[in-house]
């Protein structure tokens, strides 16, 4: 009886937690997003000082790449974080309904591991897109930054101009889809919460 009483709370324990993964990773992607936009804004600055003293500018824009990549970085992390304690999640629970004789009870738990799984799917399907696109914009900022940390003539910012209007359209484009991905998770998350839980931090 003991050990039964430490498995059930072993197991309401970890979906609780998946509530708090979640909701923590849907701040890693409003801090991605955020930090997306800083890097657009600080190229945008960057072109229009082309002529006139542009290396603070330049400073700025790398500053702000830098924060991109640790948030982005820490995005990852989370997302694969949260995966990860599902899936351990998931199997605790089907290893508990196995023990389960009631077939009642069973029929209950299996619905409900049911409802959290597809959840879990929409949540982690809705992040993916934005996990590619932010790893695509840090990769074309790092390639921004080499490029003008060699050359901040000018002629060679001057030649960033068209590249500054597509990554701010790809910044408003993560930010489309990180309100999406956390619409989306911040629902499956309230599914995992335990009553009487405080709201999250953001």
């Amino acid at each position: 009886m003991l050990a039964l009483t430490g498995c059930q709370s072993s197991g309401h324990d970890r979906v609780a937690e998946t509530a708090t993964q979640l909701n923590a990773l849907c701040v890693r992607a409003e801090a991605v997003k955020a930090d997306a936009i800083s890097v657009s804004a600080a190229l945008n600055d960057l072109v229009a000082r082309a002529d006139v003293d542009p290396e603070p500018a330049f400073e700025s824009f790398h500053k702000s790449a830098k924060t991109l990549a640790k948030s982005y970085q820490a995005f990852e992390s989370r997302l694969a974080v949260a995966r990860t304690d599902a899936d351990k999640m998931f199997a605790e629970w089907n290893r508990n309904w196995a023990a389960i004789e009631d077939e009642d009870l069973k029929e209950k738990s299996y619905e409900r591991r049911k409802q959290l799984t597809k959840a879990m799917a929409n949540a982690l399907a809705a992040m993916q897109p934005v996990a590619q696109d932010a790893k695509n914009y840090v990769s074309a900022t790092n390639d921004l930054v080499t490029y003008l940390d060699q050359d901040l003539t000018s002629a060679s910012i001057r030649s960033t101009a068209s590249r500054a209007k597509s990554h701010a359209k790809s910044a408003r484009s993560i930010g489309e889809k990180v309100d999406d991905a956390v619409e989306t998770t911040s629902e499956a998350a309230r599914h995992f919460e335990t009553s009487g839980s405080p709201a999250p931090k953001r």
